[in-house]
Formats: structure tokens, sequence, C-alpha cells
């Protein structure tokens, strides 16, 4: 079987931070069929072509062309993630299976994320986000109806929440659909027992281009916990990137326990920070399912995250995981923690395994598989 992956963001040895999520599947892939990258993307200067981990890639800004790859490879089903709307039409004029991978931000109304544009100055980036968005939204709308009349064009959503959040800004149901989460590779992120002291070492390592990741909320609640005595017990570290770190972190910055990394880190290289962490600090404002949050799981940190979008489907409040809407409740949680290390033990283990269960990467990539064959 023949699968071309159609992917704007594919990572490469040119773009580290691409879509890793899509690539950590499409290894697997290969033990199971020939695959194929192509992706369009308008903003491109120049094609990226490349070979990445095995991975054959065609990014190109020429819708002409991104078809004609595609028909050149002859694909029998096509897997597309983060699908445009300029890209619909011609993706249905190959007459082939069309597995539409659903993550959010190119399905969900542009309402869900106006707590990302606050003040006059947003304007200039809101209402091109809002003519793009309706747009899209419009387009993946007609395309949910031909699906609901062809089981040649079928929807993937990463979690339950996800694809009823899709059916109430659509305005109707969605047929021809599968629930699968974004695969965690449990190799890569792998479980080590962690010492106790691990529970006083903190990490927060999310965007910082968004309200929506809520890092605000982290931030204040390191701000509560400097007026405990045991606060200098604590170490945070903080890595990220966008226009909000310097604001943010500019609020703690003079604490000694806090360290501050304005940058991204390579997927590859986020276990070795995970191994020498206990507590993941993630609360949000909308995640459809919350990978990295998933990834540091599986690691075995303890997530403080929020009940909010997918989440709940992949930790489970109290057990796996705390989930709160606060500052206030965030620096509570952290100080349970380090008064009952065996109970951060427990959860620990409990968070690795909930992982395991629900979306490894064997098990999601052989549900993907299994749609594609069908």
């Amino acid at each position: 079987m023949r699968v071309a992956i159609v992917s704007s963001e594919y990572p490469g040895p040119d773009l580290i931070y691409g879509d890793t999520f899509v690539h950590s599947r499409v290894r697997l892939y290969k033990e199971y069929c020939e695959v194929m990258v192509v992706g369009y993307h308008a903003d491109l200067t120049h094609d990226r072509i490349f070979e990445f981990e095995g991975v054959n890639a065609y990014i190109t800004s020429d819708l002409t062309t991104f078809i004609q790859r595609l028909r050149e490879f002859d694909p029998e089903v096509l897997a597309v993630h983060f699908i445009n709307y300029k890209q619909i039409t011609e993706l249905k004029s190959l007459s082939k299976p069309l597995i539409i991978f659903v993550h959010g931000y190119e399905a969900l109304s542009w309402k869900r994320r106006l707590m990302n544009y606050r003040t006059l100055g947003d304007l200039r980036y809101f209402l091109p986000y809002f003519l793009s968005n309706r747009k899209q939204t419009r387009a993946m709308k007609a395309l949910a109806k031909e699906s609901n009349q062809d089981g040649n064009y079928q929807f993937v959503f990463v979690s339950q929440w996800l694809r009823k959040a899709v059916e109430s800004d659509w305005k109707m149901k969605i047929k021809n659909y599968h629930v699968v989460p974004n695969g965690i590779d449990t190799q890569l992120f792998k479980f080590q027992r962690k010492p106790p002291e691990l529970r006083k070492r903190i990490l927060l390592l999310r965007s910082f281009k968004a309200r929506n990741y809520a890092n605000d909320l982290a931030i204040d609640a390191i701000l509560l916990l400097s007026k405990k005595e045991f606060f200098n017990d604590l170490e945070f570290s903080i890595f990220g990137e966008g226009f909000l770190f310097s604001t943010l972190t500019g609020k703690i910055e003079q604490f000694s326990n806090v360290r501050l990394n304005n940058f991204f880190v390579e997927n590859k290289s986020i276990p070795e920070i995970h191994a020498k962490h206990g507590i993941f600090l993630c609360p949000s404002r909308l995640d459809t399912q919350g990978v990295s949050m998933c990834e540091a799981m599986s690691s075995g940190l303890v997530p403080i995250t929020s009940a909010i979008g997918g989440i709940p489907e992949y930790a489970t409040d109290e057990f796996s995981s705390f989930q709160v809407t606060t500052p206030y409740e965030i620096a509570e949680k952290i100080s349970f923690l380090y008064h009952n290390p065996d109970e951060f033990l427990k959860m620990s283990a409990r968070a690795s395994q909930e992982i395991a269960d629900k979306c490894s990467l064997l098990r999601t990539v052989k549900s993907e598989i299994d749609i594609f064959n069908q």
C-alpha cells in the first residue's frame, strides 16, 4: 500500500521544530506501507526537498507542483494533516481515499481563540485570522457534508472532545470519523522511576506565542509559592519561545531558583530534560489533546494542568494528574506533592502507565493503519 502524507510543516534537517508528532508515526508506517511526504506551504521562499530519518519529503509553495508530485507517487491513500482550504479542491481531484487528521486549529471556530486577542493592537492580527478561519471552516464543513455521503472521505480526531467541538462549531454531525490520539513515543519518552527529590524540580516547557497556553497562571503560581517557607527548596526550569516570554518571565527572573531558557527544545532532547524534573506545569485554556503533557507523563512527570478540551481523556484528575483553574490551586498542588513524596511517586508511575495504555505510538499507529486498510 502506498500512502502519501500531506504535511506543510514536516520536520527535516532545516526545520527541527516542525510537526514531529506527524513524523514519529510516519517512521512506523514504513513497516506497513510505502510512504512519501508531500506538502504545500504558500509562504516558502524555496522548495524543501529532503530525506529525514528514512522519510522522503517534498514541500513546495506551488499548488500545481504539489498536486503533480502526488500524482507521480500515485498513492492508494492520502493522509492529510492540518488540511488547508486552498488544498481541498485539488486533493479531491486526485480521486483517492482521503483521511483528514484533525488536530484543532484547522477546524475550530475563531470564537474559541478570542482569549488570544485582548487589545486594540491585537486587531491587526485578529482580522486576517478571522477571515482565514471563516474560509477554512466553510471549506471543511462542505468536505464533511460530502464525507457523510462518501466513505472515501474520513476524519480522524485526536480526542472525543475535539470531535464534539467541531460538530458544535459546524452545526452538523459527522458520520465517517475515528478518534485516535497523536501517538506518544514511549520508547523515546521512557519511564524511569523518579527519586522523591525530583518532586522539588518543576518544569514548564511550552510555547509562549499565545495566551491559550496559560503560562501566566503558572508564573503567578510561582509568585505565590515564593511566599512559602519551602520555596528555596524548589527549582523551576522554564523553556519556551514567543512574544509573551519576556513579559511573563520578567515577574520571576529575580529568583535564583528559577532558570529561564528562551528557546524551543528539539524533540529528541526533551527526555534528558524530563529526567531531571518531577512535576510538569501545563495549565491551559484550550488543548485538543495536550501532546507535550502526554510526553511528560510518559516520562513519569506529574502534570499540573486544566480540565479543558481533550486533556481529561488522557490524564485522570487526582490519580495521574492535578487539574486546576487558578494560580492558587497550582501552588497548592505543588505544595501537596512537596509534603507528600509517597503520593508523588504513585502519581508518577500512574501517569506513565496511563499514557502507555491510551496513546503509545505502537497502539495508535496500528489504529491508523487499520483505517488506511479500510
